[in-house]
């Protein structure tokens, strides 16, 4: 939201600014007052982004999106490498207000925009999480393909409109790419590439840090609360290929007790939560069980620091790696990298 007098805040939340170097696919988020009616202008950053004398130049096609009323929560829109343009209107429950939803994204969808897929989703929590909570109706193909280089190779996932995944892809290369150089220290007598037996990704999502770590370990485990999110992980798992097993599960922090009981202890675990951070079963199985090495990535600082503070008793901070995820926002990623402490 840029803050002029002629402009009002919708509740839309920034979902970031292009940079040259790991943001190119990020997204600028603007709400003004227009003729009576709220308008939302995203200019949507393109690979043909470039620097010269006087910085980067911004070269960037509009979408104008159209609603009436407060009902707009959040805007989400993915434009991956591989091709394709989906946008999510996620909106407060207002049947009054879907005619006009679905009327605009026809208008999307028949715009010179590439826009290849419509999603209107509701969601009535006030947190500000910008993830519907139930689909309304879908236009389009609403599914997408992203491919990121990790850890030397490339890397291809299947996403759906419900799929947590992080909207800046080079970004996402760089904060997964952090979280495996932070773990390789602790494994100072691995042999080459192969680090140990098992790792396991809790919140996993759709596989992003399972198959980042994937070549360095003979098994790999995630555990996600999400059913559909749990099949795209599979499905990108087999993509992939490689000597690397896999087996990922659905269910939430009370399945983890369970895992211990099935698997033993992982060699590694690394967990990406919510916002909220770590269930507070998830500390409790940690801290009963300790694993010799865990990695934390997290998008709030201040759930990180409780939840470090309650592993305290049994782990030591080996290394911290802040990562700008979002320049010039407040929003930021956190990398960090656990030992267990000797009894």
């Amino acid at each position: 939201y840029e803050g002029q007098t002629d402009e009002q805040d919708m509740g839309i939340r920034i979902m970031g600014t292009a940079s040259r170097r790991h943001y190119q696919k990020s997204f600028r988020l603007i709400a003004r007052e227009e003729y009576g009616q709220k308008a939302i202008t995203y200019p949507v950053f393109d690979d043909n982004q470039r620097e010269d004398g006087n910085g980067l130049v911004e070269k960037y096609k509009s979408i104008t999106l159209r609603a009436g009323g407060n009902d707009v929560r959040f805007a989400v829109i993915r434009e991956p490498r591989n091709g394709g343009c989906l946008v999510e209107l996620i909106t407060l429950p207002s049947p009054q207000e879907a005619r006009r939803v679905r009327q605009l994204g026809e208008a999307l969808m028949a715009g010179p925009w590439g826009v290849t897929g419509f999603v209107h989703s509701i969601r009535t929590a006030p947190a500000p999480v910008a993830y519907g909570e139930s689909t309304v109706f879908t236009l389009g193909d609403c599914s997408l393909t992203e491919t990121l280089s990790l850890q030397g190779r490339d890397v291809e996932f299947r996403l759906d409109h419900n799929s947590f995944f992080q909207v800046n892809t080079r970004a996402a290369e760089l904060l997964y790419d952090t979280a495996a150089d932070l773990a390789r220290p602790l494994f100072p007598n691995a042999d080459g590439e192969r680090w140990g037996a098992q790792c396991w990704d809790i919140y996993c999502g759709v596989g992003g840090l399972a198959l980042t770590l994937a070549p360095h370990f003979d098994t790999v485990f995630g555990l996600e609360t999400v059913a559909p999110a749990i099949a795209l992980a599979k499905a990108n798992a087999e993509a992939l290929g490689g000597e690397t097993r896999f087996t990922f599960e659905a269910g939430d922090a009370a399945a983890l007790e369970s895992c211990f009981k099935r698997f033993g202890k992982p060699d590694l675990l690394v967990t990406d939560p919510p916002r909220a951070g770590m269930d507070e079963r998830t500390v409790q199985a940690l801290l009963k069980h300790r694993p010799p090495r865990l990695i934390l990535v997290s998008c709030n600082p201040a759930t990180l620091a409780r939840d470090l503070a309650l592993l305290d008793p049994s782990y030591e901070i080996n290394a911290v790696q802040p990562v700008d995820l979002f320049p010039q926002t407040p929003h930021i990623e956190t990398v960090v990298s656990l030992r267990r402490k000797e009894r």
